[in-house]
């Protein structure tokens, strides 16, 4: 069985990378030189070409791709375990690198990053703002730890913590005839609203496909932002379907009513499945879903 060599294994993976030699001895500070011949005694062990010259640049062959997509994984792992002697070494016992939708920054993320920081004052927080799909992409690269938002099924190599639910709501301007209804029906929605949130395929939009599907004014503004949403219906004094986190936070001059049938959809964490959750990190999310409960008890209208 042929016995990989970390060293050697890097240099490829700097190579492909950066689809160049010299590239990939600035970044590994070594020589050019060094590079080439390390590359070489690779191949001649693996028994196959990882690059072809072609035209003064080098391209990598089938075999360079596979070895490449096999491999990247294991990298990043080596890249987590240098970070985490990193932070050893300076003094830190973790870092969590944590990233939310948009809508969770301004009542819950807030709290719980205080409360965390205060009780456990020697581990450092990263926070970021990143939908679902970007946030599966920067777990897979290995730029965050944890990824927050309304979960659908996970993908393969990802693991899920359920932290709580989310609700979809109406906002409804004050002077609105709407304003003094107990609910608001589908119908209500589709006839006087001028700006649609589209989620891009998250699950939360989904839900609210069927209410939304005679959706069809030809004078509609679509936005992914269901901030953005809640802001153009309010200028324009229009009836809008946000989540009740922006709704709280976008009320002004609106009221928010629920929908005759409740629409309520999954919250969760994911992470790698390579990295289970550490101690820290099982308070953190667990402090986020104390956090989320007390937001929905406080103010779900259902």
């Amino acid at each position: 069985m042929l016995r990989i060599n970390l060293r050697r294994m890097e240099i490829f993976q700097r190579v492909y990378e950066n689809n160049s030699v010299s590239d990939a001895a600035r970044v590994l500070n070594i020589t050019q030189p060094s590079v080439s011949r390390m590359l070489k005694e690779f191949e001649k062990d693996l028994g196959f070409k990882l690059f072809e010259l072609y035209r003064g640049r080098i391209h990598s062959t089938p075999e360079a791709d596979r070895l490449h997509r096999e491999s990247s994984p294991v990298f990043k792992q080596v890249e987590h375990v240098s970070r985490i002697a990193e932070q050893l070494k300076g003094g830190h016992e973790e870092l969590i690198r944590v990233s939310v939708d948009s809508y969770f920054c301004f009542d819950v993320l807030p709290k719980v990053a205080l409360r965390f920081s205060r009780e456990f004052p020697q581990i450092d927080l990263q926070l970021s703002i990143r939908s679902l799909p970007d946030q599966r992409s920067a777990l897979a690269r290995g730029e965050i730890d944890l990824g927050i938002a309304a979960i659908d099924d996970p993908e393969l190599g990802f693991g899920q913590k359920p932290l709580g639910d989310g609700v979809f709501v109406c906002l409804v301007p004050e002077d609105s005839r709407l304003a003094d209804a107990n609910v608001v029906r589908a119908k209500d929605l589709t006839q006087r609203g001028r700006v649609k949130w589209e989620g891009g395929g998250l699950p939360v939009n989904t839900l609210l496909e069927n209410i939304l599907s005679d959706f069809d004014n030809e004078n509609s503004i679509k936005t992914s932002s269901m901030q953005l949403a809640a802001r153009i219906a309010s200028l324009d004094q229009e009836v809008v379907a946000v989540d009740l986190f922006t709704a709280i936070n976008s009320s002004q001059g609106s009221v928010i009513k629920p929908f005759e049938t409740c629409l309520n959809f999954k919250i969760g964490c994911e992470y790698l499945e390579t990295r289970p959750l550490s101690k820290f990190q099982n308070i953190f999310l667990n402090y986020f879903g104390e956090s989320l409960a007390g937001f929905m008890k406080a103010h779900n209208v259902y």
